[in-house]
């Protein structure tokens, strides 16, 4: 029986992540040969073995941003950290064997409303009123950002607080408060709403409350990287007046009101051509296959700006105009024709006054 399980478990992710491919590759454009630039992103790689769903700090290549108690689940666990036996439900992955859950709001003795005021984090036990905690997890890219287009995605799950046992201290919310930054080094102050962006750079707000508990939920979306990120963190990191909740259990006295999310699944890959039509892009030229040659010819990738149009032209070294295109497409894909040997400027101009230029080499 654990030989046939351990069977299906590996035919389950093997269909998950081609299957998960194909849909990228068919609505995205993402070719095979893009890897995903997030370092264990379902965090499968741990450096120790969680004793306890506390046992975040195991997982290799993420950090806990804000030094506060992020959970662990896992599939194969026989202690407090199973994912099978959540005492908020039990919830298989979206991938692997292992996810994580965060606090997005989490007030202790709380007055109500529960999220209308200052994150001030202080340690368990101090005693004091009406102060809020939440939790930011990060990690860490394959290598540091470009300045180029990036698509992204990751999936979500709300705990099923149903399971949990008639409890009259606690009470449950569901949220909407998730956000994601990236950053260039491993720093982000939470409790600095004011001076976030000084940190790193907002790629995703989400504004939608959460409420599945039974499927994973895919977050995605495109942004612009300024270029030299290395890390991202995912959380609550916004003033706590911007998170909307809704009531999931409320069991009356409330000296804890809490809103909790498993994280699974992360994605990040380079892709100019995702999200066209509704990102902001910049227009360039992308240029592969230089030097170029017959059997292996320089392609030029334009992308425009939508409403735009462009022109490329193409001169030999002594000046003279050997090939013109134009376009309207915000992506268009132009292959050099058959050229002598030598050095060839080319020079990309377009409507709305951009100029780019530079250099192909055309070989045997």
């Amino acid at each position: 029986m654990v030989e046939l399980n351990h069977i299906k478990l590996v035919f389950i992710k093997y269909f998950k992540i081609t299957g998960m491919f194909w849909v990228i590759l068919m609505t995205q454009n993402i070719s095979l040969s893009q890897i995903n630039l997030i370092k264990n992103p379902s965090f499968e790689n741990l450096n120790c073995s969680p004793q306890t769903h506390y046992d975040f700090q195991c997982v290799e290549d993420w950090w806990n941003v804000n030094n506060t108690s992020i959970d662990i689940w896992n599939r194969f666990a026989s202690n407090g950290n199973n994912l099978f036996e959540n005492p908020d439900g039990p919830q298989d992955t979206e991938w692997g064997d292992n996810y994580i859950g965060i606090l997005l709001t989490m007030k202790w003795f709380s007055m109500s409303p529960p999220y209308y005021e200052p994150t001030f984090q202080v340690p368990l036990g101090y005693g004091y009123n009406n102060y809020q905690i939440i939790e930011v997890a990060g990690g860490e890219f394959e290598h540091p950002l470009e300045k180029r287009v990036y698509y992204y995605e990751f999936f979500v799950n709300v705990p099923d607080y149903t399971y949990i046992q008639d409890d009259p201290d606690q009470s449950y919310l569901i949220s909407n408060s998730l956000d994601m930054y990236i950053l260039s080094n491993d720093t982000l102050n939470v409790q600095m709403p004011s001076e976030l962006n000084t940190f790193g750079k907002q790629i995703m707000k989400n504004e939608t409350i959460f409420k599945d508990t039974i499927n994973w939920t895919k977050i995605s979306g495109c942004f612009l990287a300024n270029g030299g990120e290395k890390y991202f963190a995912v959380g609550s990191i916004r003033d706590t007046n911007q998170i909307a909740t809704e009531q999931y259990i409320s069991w009356g006295n409330d000296i804890a009101v809490l809103s909790y999310l498993y994280l699974d699944n992360f994605n990040l890959y380079e892709c100019d051509t995702c999200c066209l039509g509704e990102f902001p892009y910049e227009d360039h030229v992308t240029v592969s296959s230089n030097p170029g040659s017959i059997q292996n010819p320089t392609t030029f990738s334009i992308l425009l700006k939508p409403n735009t149009t462009g022109t490329l032209t193409l001169y030999d070294s002594a000046g003279r105009l050997v090939a013109k295109e134009e376009f309207s497409q915000l992506l268009t894909t132009y292959t050099l024709p058959v050229l002598a040997n030598g050095v060839y400027h080319y020079a990309l101009t377009t409507s709305n006054g951009v100029n780019d230029v530079g250099k192909v080499l055309v070989v045997d």
